[in-house]
């Protein structure tokens, strides 16, 4: 992507400044208020297709869920028929999650993790079942936090880490084996990390470093796989927020700028993953956050100008869903703190909008989060701050 000298009109930024930035020739502005027939088209019959679509999947795979019930109860002993059914609980419940029918999704993690509790007490060296229970324990981890229940979430992680350390003790050189174990130490570094606590920065820093060197070791072994690469920048992600939370920013700016190089590259040559675009909207808005800290608004704003081109892409692939919108909204929310900073408070208040317009989606699409809530407030209360008229 190649920089320009010239004046980025409708960016939010001040007329005095706009000839003095250089970046990407990215003509980034606030997308319009929805008129009455782009709300008419927000319910058109293609979405609806799609929720019909996913509700007969839903019909279906229950369908076949009390199948494989049936089939696991009449033959307990089977090891096969057990883990099959504790898998399906998950997958279902993954679809559950997100949506008021929440209390089913917990009931199938709470389903899967009985089951595989079972087969590890019958069958304690036994590989699979020990990996499923982990399993079973990070989504419900993950289904709790973000339904508030933040030390819940935790305790489950650690449990799931003790299981995936254990098989990986037993099998050093398995690639699966450090995959897994890296995930768990991930979680509960973030988990940690989120809590806010001092105390258990040191706890997060041990847990997010030891998932970065997994994931390294692992990405020398598989230099060319996307996933590996995906891996490593989401462990640099982690330790880029571990920094910040003690506020340096003297590492956090290139490690930043190389994770940013990184998540280019990897779009380029997974272009058909459209998670690539969700690391490159997430990555380059923490690089313009730490750039804006550092008072270097050249630099912020041709960061979040990528972030917010790459999360208008990543929206396009799928509208309807909730970490699409969240990253939209999370884009146009580091848009308007641009806006704020250079004191454009119209250009803030129309950022602001949008992402309340966005995370309003998020919340309509996953209404269980608990997470997606407590953002929606709080960019409220940013529309309200500059609606009000209150000092920035």
């Amino acid at each position: 992507m190649t920089g320009h000298s010239l004046p980025i009109r409708g960016s939010g930024l001040p007329a005095g400044q706009e000839r003095a930035l250089t970046g990407p020739a990215i003509l980034t502005t606030p997308s319009p208020a929805p008129t009455a027939t782009a709300r008419r088209n927000a319910s058109d019959p293609t979405a609806s297709s799609a929720k019909s679509a996913a509700a007969e999947w839903a019909r279906s795979f229950e369908k076949a869920l009390e199948i494989r019930r049936k089939l696991a109860a009449a033959r307990p002993e089977n090891r096969e028929l057990q883990l099959e059914l504790a898998a399906s609980c998950v997958k279902l419940a993954d679809r559950r999650a997100p949506s008021r029918e929440s209390i089913q999704a917990d009931a199938l993690y709470r389903e899967s993790e009985s089951i595989t509790r079972r087969l590890v007490a019958t069958l304690p060296g036994d590989r699979e079942s020990r990996s499923q229970l982990a399993v079973a324990l990070v989504k419900r981890g993950d289904f709790l936090r973000t339904g508030g229940d933040a030390e819940g979430g935790l305790r489950l992680f650690e449990e799931s880490l003790a299981l995936r350390e254990e098989v990986l003790r037993e099998h050093p050189g398995d690639i699966r084996a450090a995959r897994d174990a890296s995930v768990a130490h991930l979680k509960i570094g973030r988990a940690v990390l989120d809590a806010g606590q001092a105390r258990s920065i040191e706890i997060a820093r041990q847990h997010i470093a030891r998932a970065l060197e997994l994931r390294r070791g692992l990405l020398q072994r598989e230099p060319e796989t996307a996933r590996a690469q995906r891996d490593v920048l989401e462990a640099q992600k982690a330790l880029a927020d571990l920094l910040v939370s003690e506020k340096q920013w003297s590492q956090v700016q290139p490690l930043l700028a190389q994770a940013v190089e990184q998540a280019r590259q990897l779009r380029l040559a997974d272009s058909a993953d459209a998670r690539g675009l969700y690391d490159l909207a997430d990555i380059c808005g923490m690089a313009g956050d730490a750039a804006l800290k550092a008072d270097d608004k050249n630099q912020a704003r041709t960061y979040y100008d990528e972030a917010m081109k790459a999360a208008r892409e990543y929206l396009a692939t799928d509208p309807a869903a909730a970490k699409p919108r969240y990253a939209a909204a999370t884009a146009a929310g580091r848009m308007a703190r641009l806006c704020d900073a250079l004191s454009r408070r119209d250009d803030a208040a129309r950022w602001w909008l949008e992402a309340l317009e966005h995370i309003d989606a998020a919340t309509k699409a996953a209404p269980a989060n608990e997470l997606l809530r407590v953002e929606k407030q709080r960019i409220q209360a940013e529309v309200d701050r500059l609606e009000g008229g209150s000092g920035a």
